[in-house]
């Protein structure tokens, strides 16, 4: 039977003229195209579409994973051990400058016994137009803030005060600084804190001077 269709098949197209025939040519192959492009060619290009999608997830899922690794690594980085080792080391060499410092001022430090000794050596300095008008002892402050915990390690530290003092003096400028040169030269250590000059009858002037010494 198929052989009978196929050649009745066959006999139509013999029977068609050349422009017949060439149209024939042309729609069986559009309807060939149109078969393979729908069963084989778009499915194949939506697979392909499907997988280029994915492709891109994965590729944003990984640069998310790189950055947040990235993130991870610099934190670690920062905090690591060895950077918290340099970072105690610094801070047990400050420490130790610190003591150092300390232990050199607790050196100078002038018995409370004493103080009266550095108040005379102070009055009876020599000065060359230079009148002393008045030495005045002024608030006291510890040395070091009140602070818990702070310096354990060295306790005495916290019976060291600082004792203010105040010269008032007449005199003019070359012996101002000649006094003070004199003040130097004790062998009390004093700390100084300010100093105001204020002429009234040139050359003489008022001169006030403020400074310090520390007491245990």
């Amino acid at each position: 039977m198929m052989t009978t269709q196929f050649t009745y098949l066959q006999d139509w197209v013999k029977a068609r003229n050349l422009r017949e025939r060439v149209l024939l040519v042309i729609i069986g192959w559009t309807v060939i195209y149109m078969l393979w492009f729908l069963l084989l060619v778009r499915p194949l290009n939506l697979d392909i579409t499907f997988l280029n999608n994915q492709v891109t997830s994965l590729l944003t899922q990984t640069s998310a994973i790189h950055d947040e690794a990235a993130k991870i690594v610099e934190i670690a980085t920062r905090n690591s051990t060895n950077s918290l080792l340099k970072q105690n080391k610094a801070l047990s060499n400050k420490t130790e400058d610190l003591r150092t410092h300390i232990e050199f001022l607790a050196s100078r430090v002038i018995p409370m016994n004493k103080v009266h000794t550095v108040l005379k050596d102070i009055l009876n300095q020599p000065g060359v137009n230079t009148q002393l008008i008045n030495l005045k002892n002024q608030s006291e402050e510890p040395l070091l803030p009140n602070q818990p915990n702070a310096l354990d390690t060295l306790p005495l530290m916290r019976k060291i005060k600082k004792h203010y003092f105040e010269v008032q003096l007449r005199s003019n400028y070359f012996s101002t600084i000649s006094y003070l040169q004199n003040l130097e030269k004790l062998p009390w250590s004093l700390y100084w804190n300010s100093l105001e000059y204020k002429v009234v009858d040139y050359p003489q002037a008022d001169v006030s001077v403020k400074f310090y010494i520390l007491t245990n």
